[in-house]
């Protein structure tokens, strides 16, 4: 059985690691925060999920188009992060 800081980490960080993906895999992050979101997609398979199909939606980008200091928009991770949002919500109180 997890622990309740685990169980609150996890929520954490799956709130968290969607607005982050993109810059973990331009290497963007510091370690610490690399390590975070490792650690989250280790442990969560939706955004495990995420994490590679934006890996992939990245990769078939021009790369000669690409622009070195463009952010990567929103609406990139938009769809992946309202469902991790929406699976970080605790539960509705049962009757």
């Amino acid at each position: 059985m997890p622990s309740p800081f685990s169980a609150f980490r996890f929520r954490r960080d799956h709130a968290w690691t969607p607005a982050h993906l993109a810059e973990y895999l331009e290497d963007g992050l510091p370690a610490r925060r690399r390590m975070r979101v490792r650690r989250h997609v280790g442990d969560c398979t939706e955004c495990r999920r995420a994490l590679l199909t934006l890996g992939r939606g990245l990769s078939r980008l021009p790369e000669e188009h690409a622009e070195e200091d463009a952010p990567v928009s929103d609406t990139a991770i938009a769809p992946a992060s309202a469902v991790c949002r929406r699976r970080a919500a605790p539960d509705p109180p049962s009757e």
